[in-house]
């Protein structure tokens, strides 16, 4: 992985990487070398909680019915950026400004979330089966 990320740098100049699509593992300690590619953003959600994020690795944190809501604001507090999916009365439909005081970015207008501000609520709006969750994965908007 570490030579394609070098060639395509080399190639592009500059890259995004998102190594975690359909998993979440702690590629900070299982490949740490890849993060001393320059010119790659490497970014990821998680779940895992106990995973830090650092300048060379952007981590945005996402929030599950079992996560309290003080632990999404503690996180915040810290400069951590949590996901939380919303109900919206659309698919296109608007996301609040703010939850739990917070401010909401757009996560759904693109996957860039090394280019999110600190500290904010990446809000994502409930899609397919999800519309329909009542376990509190997807809050009220």
């Amino acid at each position: 992985m570490r030579g394609e990320l070098i060639k395509a740098v080399r190639k592009y100049g500059s890259i995004a990487a998102r190594l975690n699509t359909f998993s979440d593992l702690a590629w900070e300690t299982m490949a740490p070398s890849l993060f001393d590619i320059d010119n790659v953003s490497f970014y990821d959600y998680t779940k895992r909680w106990d995973r830090e994020t650092s300048a060379a690795y952007h981590l945005t944190y996402s929030r599950t019915e079992r996560t309290p809501n003080d632990t999404v604001v503690e996180a915040i507090d810290s400069g951590r950026n949590v996901a939380v999916v919303f109900h919206t009365d659309r698919v296109k439909g608007p996301l609040p400004q703010e939850w739990l005081g917070i401010r909401v970015v757009d996560g759904d207008q693109d996957d860039s979330r090394f280019l999110d501000p600190a500290g904010v609520i990446v809000g994502l709006r409930a899609k397919g089966s999800m519309r329909r969750d009542t376990s509190g994965f997807a809050v009220a908007a």
